[in-house]
This record gives structure tokens, C-alpha cells and sequence, in this order.
């Protein structure tokens, strides 16, 4: 397993479900292609709140808050990336980097007084020379 700005790369079975005990595992479905697509879908493997806006914004804030989430890990599952432009692509590693460096520095405060939850991002191994390149030669989107 390697680490990546907070990312994991699995190798990662389709056909044998992710196991992680008692954890809230989300996965994005195979083959989306635009960024509606992607936006809807988590929507929809999060179960986000009615006040999701389907928007990069409303991903971002929903994916820092949790609230409804009674699992303490929460688990984003890639079994491959979503076919959509780098620069989206990008805006949508970013918002994931963010979210997953925002729960760690919530876990870190000892006066955090919303529901703590580790936010882990797992992509398929095969898939992380993209995510690297991606992440390392774009400047990040989100500061």
C-alpha cells in the first residue's frame, strides 16, 4: 500500500468487496464521465443531505462536515478514476486532499466539538501515477 498528500493506492478487487470493519464504505462507481456524473454519485454513496448542491463548493462542504455519518472511519473507494477532464479531475483530487487534511487537523484539536471521523481516500494502485502527476505538477486549487 502506498501513501500519497493523504491518498492510498490498493490494489482493489471489483469483484470482492473492500473490507473494512465497521466502517462507512462509500464507492464510486465504475466508467463516470462527466463531472455531473461524479457529483451525482456522491451524492448518492454518501447520502449527502437535501441541501447538497451538486456543485465542486457543496462537495467540499459536505464532505467536512459528516454530520450524518454515525461511523467514526469513513471510507472513499476508487476502483478506477472518473473519466472526466484533468482539470476537473484536479478540482476533484483537491477537494479530496483538503477534506481528508481537514478531518485530520479536527482530530488534532482536543476542543473539536463536532463527531470526530477519519476520512480515508483509497485509489486502485494502478491509477497513482495519474493522481501523483495530477497533484504534483498542477498548483493546488484550494488553499
Amino acid at each position: 500500500m502506498v501513501f500519497f498528500d493523504g491518498f492510498e493506492f490498493k490494489s482493489l478487487n471489483v469483484s470482492a468487496p473492500y473490507d473494512a470493519a465497521g466502517a462507512f464504505v462509500a464507492t464510486i462507481p465504475t466508467g463516470l464521465s462527466t463531472e455531473d456524473d461524479l457529483l451525482e454519485a456522491l451524492g448518492d454513496v454518501f447520502s449527502f443531505p437535501p441541501y447538497y448542491g451538486v456543485n465542486w463548493n457543496a462537495l467540499f462542504e459536505c464532505l467536512r462536515d459528516f454530520e450524518w455519518v454515525d461511523e467514526y472511519e469513513i471510507v472513499l473507494l476508487h476502483y478506477d478514476l472518473p473519466q472526466i477532464p484533468d482539470f476537473s479531475l484536479k478540482v476533484y483530487l483537491d477537494v479530496l486532499r483538503e477534506a481528508v487534511n481537514d478531518w485530520g487537523r479536527k482530530n488534532a484539536l482536543a476542543d473539536y466539538e463536532f463527531k470526530r471521523h477519519i476520512f480515508r481516500v483509497i485509489f486502485e494502485k494502478s491509477d497513482e501515477n495519474k493522481v501523483m502527476n495530477l497533484l504534483s505538477t498542477l498548483p493546488p486549487l484550494i488553499e
